[in-house]
């Protein structure tokens, strides 16, 4: 569902903060969107702090996951905000294809495959994502973070995430009222 809102999703890549604001702008003042708070990219400038806010993994079941994704994304951005300033071109990636790569992603999850960006073609998980930190390897490594992403991502390739526990079979019972604990009712 979370498609049908009318600005979420990845975007074409901006090329500066001016182009992202001009675009921001003119979506709230075509009234839509009541405010920049309406803008749902998958990756969005804040409207209150100088940051960038990466809006595209679901519910972390536990803190080593939600760790490693927002160490992953902090390396994503430093490396993009360094390319950018070095002058370089932001990578061809056409906004059909992230779509693609976003629908594979949350099928497949960490145990199965997913498409890798830089040709959207198949692969294991674990490649891809392997293939993630080699390319960010250098921020994490400035941020103090590459020794918490590869335990992360090791951890990933043995365990698996929250989603790959969801989606196993479970040996729970049936009804939730036979195992749930039942808590004392206050006086």
């Amino acid at each position: 569902m979370w498609v049908r809102w009318p600005s979420a999703g990845p975007t074409d890549a901006f090329g500066s903060p001016d182009a992202y604001h001009r675009l921001v702008g003119s979506m709230v003042d075509s009234g839509v969107l009541l405010d920049d708070g309406m803008v749902y990219f998958d990756a969005r400038l804040s409207h209150r702090y100088p940051t960038v806010e990466v809006r595209v993994a679901d519910v972390c079941v536990d803190v080593e996951d939600a760790l490693l994704v927002a160490a992953l994304c902090r390396g994503l951005v430093d490396t993009g905000s360094a390319a950018w300033s070095r002058g370089e071109a932001a990578p061809e990636l056409p906004t059909a294809m992230l779509r693609l790569a976003t629908w594979q992603a949350g099928r497949e999850g960490v145990d199965g495959t997913l498409l890798k960006p830089s040709t959207f073609t198949p692969a294991p998980a674990i490649e891809v994502i392997g293939q993630l930190v080699d390319h960010v390897r250098e921020a994490l490594d400035a941020n103090g973070d590459l020794e918490l992403v590869e335990t992360g991502v090791a951890r990933l390739a043995t365990v698996g995430n929250g989603a790959s526990h969801s989606a196993a079979p479970s040996s729970a019972p049936a009804s939730w009222s036979t195992w749930w604990p039942r808590r004392p009712r206050a006086p």
